[in-house]
């Protein structure tokens, strides 16, 4: 039982160095850098989640940007589709109304030479 009490005091004194190689204070300048080090990788680890979640929100705004673009460049073609369809069907109008001036104009010389002929 003593021995028991003997260590229970020795737990509660202040730490003894087994070793003299080194001071108490540097000892305790350890003890500082281990605190700031643990400090200092919360505040990285904070940081890094915090640029993590700004990047995905960035790539996430350029998908979407990147969606409209597709969406519009859609609509263009589209459209130009759309236009060259009836550029098309205009050409036939003015093929069908040349075709009617011809063959109207060469009635109308056909009825002449006929009535001349007559």
């Amino acid at each position: 039982m003593a021995l028991v009490a003997e260590e229970a005091k020795r737990e509660q004194q202040a730490p003894e160095f087994p070793y003299r190689v080194a001071s108490p204070e540097f000892f305790f300048l350890l003890q500082r850098i281990d605190r700031l080090d643990e400090k200092f990788t919360g505040l990285f680890a904070a940081l890094d989640a915090k640029l993590a979640g700004e990047i995905a929100a960035v790539r996430q705004e350029v998908r979407e940007v990147r969606q409209e673009i597709r969406e519009e460049f859609k609509d263009l073609r589209e459209e130009f589709r759309d236009l060259r369809e009836e550029v098309k069907g205009t050409q036939r109008s003015w093929r069908i109304l040349e075709w009617t001036a011809v063959i109207g104009f060469l009635s109308i010389l056909a009825a002449i030479l006929l009535s001349r002929a007559l």
